[in-house]
């Protein structure tokens, strides 16, 4: 019985934070978050609409993360020591960025992500790039 009434409170717990973080998220903001999930071109860019749109991240707003997600992983406009960089600041983000490398992303692009990941990781990001590349297999 204690084991299921802890389960219960868990299950109400992130129920609450759930309905917080989408009731943070109001149309305007997904809207705003649509265009800038897709929009980014660096690192920074896609770290900056992570810490202004993080409640928003669902749906299409999701898909659009997961598309830049992919596009600077496989080596188009991301610099990976930029990406440990951010991620060393800021450990949740790289939580974000591998879970936005996701099934969204096409199979060729999974593979230019790990080529380029294999090819260009940064001694000190190892971790961060095992994470990546477990992540980008399909």
């Amino acid at each position: 019985m204690q084991r299921l009434t802890a389960c219960l409170a868990m299950l109400c717990a992130f129920a609450g934070a759930w309905a917080h973080d989408a009731a943070r998220c109001s149309r305007d903001m997904a809207r705003k978050a649509e265009e800038a999930a897709s929009a980014v071109s660096s690192w920074g860019e896609l770290y900056s609409a992570y810490q202004k749109y993080a409640q928003c991240d669902d749906a299409a707003v999701g898909e659009g993360f997961s598309d830049s997600v992919g596009r600077l992983l496989s080596g188009h406009g991301g610099a990976l020591p930029e990406l440990f960089a951010l991620t060393t600041k800021d450990a949740s983000f790289e939580q974000f960025v591998v879970k936005h490398v996701d099934e969204t992303i096409p199979s060729d692009t999974l593979d230019a992500i790990q080529t380029n990941v294999r090819r260009n990781c940064p001694r000190d990001a190892v971790p961060l790039c095992r994470n990546i590349l477990r992540a980008a297999k399909h």
